[in-house]
């Protein structure tokens, strides 16, 4: 079962909750600043929730680690944080121009 965490808990949030949930895919993680949002979502099985401030990037980015996607249901002027947060680190890699792609045989 792969873990999906859902950023924001308010109407668009427990509805995608409701939705991963029904599919018996996914594990969830619901992640809110509201201690209330959360609390309005504990009757529900098969959810975890977290109550922490979204606009920490690097402690959001610390919760989302390990999760196959995230969705995310917040406020719009969080969705940079949010994206930011998800971002994958950078690995070191060799980058090939697109004008020498693909290499010379």
């Amino acid at each position: 079962m792969r873990k999906v965490a859902v950023v924001g808990a308010g109407k668009i949030g427990s509805t995608v909750v409701d939705m991963l949930v029904g599919s018996g895919d996914y594990q969830v993680v619901v992640i809110d600043q509201s201690a209330e949002s959360l609390q309005a979502l504990s009757p529900r099985t098969g959810i975890e929730t977290v109550a922490m401030p979204i606009d920490d990037v690097d402690a959001l980015a610390a919760r989302l680690a390990g999760c196959f996607a995230v969705v995310n249901c917040a406020p719009y002027h969080l969705t940079v944080t949010v994206a930011r947060a998800r971002r994958p680190r950078p690995r070191p890699t060799t980058w090939t121009s697109p004008r020498t792609w693909p290499p010379a045989a």
